[in-house]
C-alpha cells in the first residue's frame, strides 16, 4: 500500500512537472511571438526618436529648397504657407479635445543648397548653410520640414536620435503635412499591409494614416503613441487585436515593395509591375498586371494613369486612348464584353462629346454622345441599310429628323419615341408622297 502511495506521488510529481515545463515554453513563445510582432514593433516607437511626444511648445523648422535652382513662385510658397498653418491648427484642436496643450510655431528658411534629397550629405549642407541653424546643438522635439518646390512623393524619416524631418512637395494639401508630421512622434501608416489596412477600415475608417486627406483624424491610436493618452483603448485597442497575429517582418516586406526604386520587374501587393518606379511610385511608361484579371500599359504619373494607355478588364474589355489622373478623358475606343464599340471623346469615365457607336448587329451611330447614351443630334445607320438623321433624346429617336427605309422611302419631319409622330412627309420609292400629320408612325391625314 505504501508503495503504491508513494508511486503515485512520484508520477503526480512528475505530471506537474511536466506542465510546469509546457506552461513555462508557452509562455516564453508566446513572449518571443509578441516580441517579432508587428504591434510590439510600432509600440516601441512611442516616446523614441528625436522627437518624443507630441504636446507643449513646439518649434517647427521649415527649410524651403529650390529644385534644379527654380526659384520660388509667389503660389508656391502660398500653397506651402496655408498647408503648414491649417495642419498645425488641426493637431492642436484635436490635441485640446484630448485634453493635451500643444502649440506649434513655424519658423521659416530659406538655402541655395542643391535639392537633391538622394545625395550624401544633402541635409547636412542644407542646414550648414542657413547661419541660424548652423550651430543648433540638439534637435529634440524640433521636428524639421523640408520643403522642394517640384512634384514628388511626401515622406517622412524617423527613428534618429539626431533628427527627424519630412520631405515635402508644394502639391501636397494640409492632410499630408499632418501625416507625416505624426510620423516624427511615433505614428504608424495603416496601408503598408493588406491586413493591417482591412483592420484599419473597419475600426479606424477615417484616420488620417489610412487616408491623408484635409478631413481626415488623428485617430485613437494614433493619439496614444504620439503622447496624447495613456492607453489604446476602444476602436484602437479593437484594430490592434485584428492584427495581432501579423509579425513585424511581414508588414516591412509590404513597406520595402511600396517603397522600391529602380526599372524592371516589381511584384506588388496586389500583382506585377513592368516599368520605373520611384519610391514605389510608378512614372513613366509601364505595365501593371493586377491579380483580379485587370492590366493597364501606358503613361504613369505619380502612380495614375495619365497620358495615352490601354486598360484592360478581366471579363475582356479594354479602353484605349487618352487618360487624366487616372480618368478616361480626351480621345479613346472602348470595346465592351458584347463587341460593343465605341470611339470618341470621353470625360471622366464616361463617354460623352461626340462619337461613333458600333454594335455587334453591324448597326452603328455617329454624333452626339452624353453619358454613354444618343443625345443631341446624329446617324444612326441598321444592318439592313435603313437609317436614321436627326434629333436624339436619352437614346430614342426624337425630334425632328430624316428617316430612309431599306426599300427606299424617306420620311422628314417630327419624331417621338422612335416613331413618326406629328407633323412629317413621307416620299415612297413608287413616287406617291403623304404629308401631314402622323401619330406613332400612321398617317392621319393632312
Amino acid at each position: 500500500m505504501k508503495k503504491s502511495l508513494l508511486r503515485t506521488s512520484l508520477l503526480l510529481m512528475t505530471l506537474l512537472l511536466l506542465v510546469s515545463s509546457a506552461a513555462a515554453e508557452f509562455d516564453a513563445l508566446a513572449a518571443l511571438r509578441y516580441r517579432t510582432s508587428y504591434v510590439y514593433a510600432f509600440s516601441q516607437g512611442r516616446d523614441k526618436g528625436s522627437c518624443r511626444m507630441l504636446r507643449g511648445d513646439i518649434e517647427l523648422t521649415v527649410i524651403l529648397i529650390s529644385a534644379d535652382g527654380q526659384p520660388w513662385t509667389v503660389q508656391d510658397l502660398g500653397n506651402v504657407n496655408r498647408s503648414v498653418d491649417k495642419a498645425l491648427a488641426t493637431l492642436e484642436r484635436e490635441a485640446s479635445d484630448y485634453g493635451v496643450a500643444l502649440s506649434i510655431t513655424p519658423v521659416y528658411y530659406r538655402t541655395t543648397a542643391p535639392a537633391d534629397v538622394d545625395t550624401q550629405g544633402w541635409r547636412e549642407n542644407a542646414i550648414a548653410s542657413i547661419p541660424e541653424l548652423a550651430d543648433v546643438q540638439s534637435w529634440t522635439n524640433r521636428p524639421v520640414l523640408f520643403c522642394l518646390n517640384t512634384p514628388g512623393r511626401c515622406f517622412a524619416r524617423t527613428g534618429s536620435e539626431s533628427m527627424e524631418y519630412v520631405i515635402y512637395y508644394v502639391d501636397y494639401d494640409p492632410g499630408t503635412v499632418r501625416h507625416e508630421l505624426l510620423h516624427l512622434f511615433g505614428a504608424e501608416d495603416f496601408y503598408f499591409h493588406e491586413e493591417v489596412e482591412a483592420a484599419a477600415i473597419r475600426h479606424l475608417p477615417r484616420s488620417v494614416m489610412l487616408n491623408s486627406d484635409t478631413n481626415a483624424e488623428t485617430d485613437p491610436l494614433t493619439a496614444y503613441l504620439v503622447g496624447w493618452t495613456e492607453e489604446p483603448e476602444g476602436a484602437a485597442a479593437s484594430f490592434m487585436a485584428d492584427i495581432s497575429h501579423l509579425t513585424n517582418e511581414s508588414v516591412e516586406t509590404a513597406r520595402e515593395i511600396d517603397q522600391q526604386s529602380g526599372t524592371g520587374t516589381f511584384k506588388l501587393e496586389s500583382g506585377m509591375y513592368y516599368g520605373t518606379l520611384e519610391m514605389g511610385v510608378r512614372n513613366g511608361l509601364g505595365l501593371y498586371q493586377w491579380e483580379s484579371g485587370m492590366s493597364y500599359v501606358g503613361d504613369w504619373t505619380w502612380n495614375t494613369f495619365d497620358g495615352r494607355g490601354t486598360l484592360t478588364w478581366a471579363d475582356g474589355s479594354y479602353y484605349t486612348g487618352e487618360f487624366d489622373d487616372d480618368n478616361r478623358t480626351g480621345k479613346g475606343t472602348y470595346v465592351g464584353p458584347d463587341g460593343t464599340v465605341y470611339t470618341g471623346d470621353f470625360i471622366n469615365g464616361r463617354q460623352t462629346g461626340r462619337g461613333t457607336l458600333t454594335f455587334p448587329d453591324g448597326s452603328s451611330y455617329t454624333g452626339d454622345i452624353s453619358d454613354g447614351k444618343r443625345n443631341g443630334k446624329g446617324t444612326f445607320t441598321w444592318s439592313d441599310g435603313s437609317s436614321y438623321t436627326g434629333e436624339f433624346v436619352r437614346d430614342v429617336i426624337s425630334g425632328m429628323g430624316m428617316m430612309t427605309f431599306s426599300n427606299g422611302d424617306t420620311y422628314i419631319g417630327q419624331f417621338k419615341d422612335g416613331a413618326m409622330h406629328g407633323t412629317g412627309t413621307m416620299y415612297y420609292s413608287d413616287g406617291t408622297v403623304k404629308n401631314g400629320k402622323w401619330e406613332n408612325g400612321i398617317f392621319l391625314g393632312e
